[in-house]
């Protein structure tokens, strides 16, 4: 579009710049058949410049000339061979601008012809008052032919420019589109399993380079978030395996053997207790998934592990017996709450 536009505007100027040439050739003829008016008597003369100025014009071969003299009245005096074929028209705008001294320069259409035809009007005044008008035409036919080259050349170059365009813009869109390639088929590597691959950074220098920097980005994120999963799996695993294993083995030692009915009931008071720290443990584990995935935020407070390790040691012992392992625990607190001062201390002894 952009080319189109620019070979019109240079089209156009180039016409515009043939019209002004013309213009001034005939111009030029003009005051050139003026200045026979000064070397005869016009009146007594006119065959004598008629001639002489014909001779003048066979020489104009690129431009033929075409000329006439019109009095002021608009009536013909004096006028070339074939002037009569190209039948200018004289209306009454050309002979008010005469009387106002004005140069009229005008194309027109004959009929039967190719080409258009230029005319140049040119009043001769002495003082104030009309006497004669002097037409001047020739034919468009060089300019026309120009033109006609101008625009086969411009449509040949916009041919060649829309062909070399195509072809240079095929090999830079394979060129520039080649590190995009590289990108998917190493994004389509990576899996849930290969998360740590990372994409080539193609060093383009442009924003395919901070593209593969925000996918890496993106890919790191992904993989810390993996193995948070993960590791919370394996830690939801391990706090639930540990009092179920203690539930089925407390069950399987009571029922072992026969015993009394107080005895059932304290394993069932048991279990109930250790129902209801799994639960805790469930809770707690909501809580740090909560926490993880930023929906609400910890309130960090202070423990007593006296107290933990106890329920550990309560937790832990039915597994230990089942193992044939003493498992002990004794522990020696300063005062109620928890210092510097409390030390714990445990013995576990393998079989």
């Amino acid at each position: 579009m952009m080319a189109l536009c620019i070979c019109t505007f240079l089209y156009v100027r180039l016409e515009h710049n043939l019209l002004k040439e013309i213009d001034r050739l005939l111009a030029d003829e003009t005051r050139e058949l003026m200045g026979y008016f000064y070397d005869y008597d016009f009146f007594q003369d006119v065959k004598s410049i008629k001639n002489r100025f014909d001779k003048a014009l066979r020489n104009r071969k690129r431009y033929p000339f075409y000329y006439r003299i019109l009095n002021a009245e608009g009536k013909v005096i004096v006028a070339s061979k074939g002037t009569p074929s190209i039948k200018t028209s004289f209306d009454k705008s050309i002979l008010k601008k005469a009387r106002r001294k004005k140069v009229t320069t005008h194309t027109i259409l004959v009929p039967d012809q190719r080409y258009p035809y230029r005319v140049q009007s040119t009043p001769i005044s002495i003082g104030p008052r009309l006497i004669y008008i002097v037409q001047i035409a020739t034919h468009l036919k060089s300019m026309h032919k120009t033109l006609a080259n101008f625009r086969t050349n411009i449509f040949l170059a916009i041919l060649i420019t829309l062909v070399l365009g195509s072809l240079g813009g095929w090999f830079l869109s394979r060129r520039g589109l080649s590190p995009i390639r590289v990108i998917i088929e190493a994004t389509n590597k990576i899996t849930a399993t290969s998360l740590t691959q990372r994409l080539p950074t193609p060093h383009s220098g442009d924003e395919i380079d901070h593209l593969v920097t925000t996918i890496n980005h993106m890919i790191a994120r992904l993989e810390a978030s993996f193995k948070k999963m993960a590791q919370f799996s394996a830690d939801v695993s391990h706090e639930l395996r540990s009092p179920l294993c203690s539930l089925k083995g407390e069950t399987e030692v009571t029922l072992s053997q026969e015993r009394s009915i107080e005895d059932y009931r304290n394993v069932l008071a048991k279990n109930l207790e250790t129902f209801d720290s799994l639960n805790k443990t469930i809770e707690d584990l909501l809580l740090l998934s909560k926490a993880d995935s930023g929906d609400i935020s910890l309130d960090l407070t202070s423990i007593r592990l006296d107290t933990l390790l106890s329920n550990l040691y309560d937790l832990f012992k039915v597994l230990a017996e089942q193992k044939h392992i003493t498992f002990t625990t004794s522990s020696f607190l300063s005062n109620a709450s928890l210092s510097n001062d409390t030390r714990m201390e445990f013995r576990c002894f393998g079989l």
